[in-house]
């Protein structure tokens, strides 16, 4: 029997401070700022950093790989990058790397997200765009493709936004077929939204597994604000393998909660 644990938090605040007094990076650009640092599957660091400067014409992201002791294995600059600023940095099971940004626009910022697919040595392997505003949490999936988690805003309001693209970064698998191989191939790629009249926002996701070992859909968590003036809810939603709920329920009481991680759980 699945049961499932939440992580909920009323208030959290967090501080993380990493001291780099072992090692100098090479500066490529006055105004470049560190926004992600991520403990490699090596026991290294890869350091994502980009150009803060509001006045270039050139944003550029910078990756930096270190081994454990600091020393710099490589570095790699993105010269006019649409998305400099990372968000997310997750190591993959290949030990390359998952990253995910906002993708900068003339007329507009952080209307859509990139997803930058990288292997062991920085070189790229794929990106992908989609129309997701927030982006909170990005997974790996049995199927080698990813799970990614956040909002989009549907008006003024947020819907919960759940994006599951291919091990090449693909999602558009519509089909009218429900023959075995176009039901699987729904199952790798799929774009939805969740939610009611008020706000709704997913923070984790984790796949769930059946008794063989397969996909048996996701678990995910957050907050709704729906029918709750203003009040945030702790928010549960169980997704099947092609997306479509199973069922979600709400959490909370006379203040505001929030949800921030949640697993299965397998009674023995």
């Amino acid at each position: 029997m699945r049961r499932v644990i939440l992580t909920c938090s009323l208030k959290i605040l967090c501080l993380s401070i990493i001291i780099w007094g072992w090692t100098t990076l090479p500066a490529q650009a006055e105004t470049m700022q560190i926004g992600q640092v991520l403990r490699t599957n090596d026991g290294g660091f890869l350091i994502a950093a980009y150009d803060n400067s509001r006045y270039s014409e050139v944003h550029s992201l910078y990756l930096y790989k270190t081994d454990g002791e600091g020393k710099l294995i490589w570095h790699k600059q993105y010269y006019d990058s649409k998305r400099p600023k990372v968000i997310i940095c997750e190591n993959t099971r290949d030990n390359g790397f998952i990253l995910v940004s906002h993708v900068l626009r003339e007329q507009a910022i952080d209307e859509d997200i990139s997803i930058l697919r990288l292997n062991e040595k920085g070189e790229e392997l794929w990106e992908a765009e989609c129309n997701g505003h927030g982006i909170n949490h990005i997974s790996e999936t049995l199927d080698g493709g990813f799970i990614l988690g956040g909002y989009r805003y549907q008006g003024k309001d947020k819907d919960a936004y759940v994006l599951k693209i291919d091990r090449e970064g693909r999602w558009d698998f519509t089909s009218s077929s429900n023959e075995p191989a176009d039901m699987v191939k729904k199952t790798l790629g799929w774009e939805r939204d969740y939610g009611g009249s008020g706000d709704e926002e997913i923070r984790y996701i984790q796949q769930v597994r059946d008794e063989y070992g397969y996909n048996d859909g996701y678990i995910l968590v957050g907050y709704t604000n729906t029918g709750r003036q203003g009040y945030k809810d702790v928010y549960v939603l169980r997704l099947d393998p092609y997306g479509e709920i199973e069922w979600e329920r709400g959490f909370g009481g006379n203040r505001d909660e929030d949800g921030y991680y949640v697993m299965p759980y397998v009674r023995g």
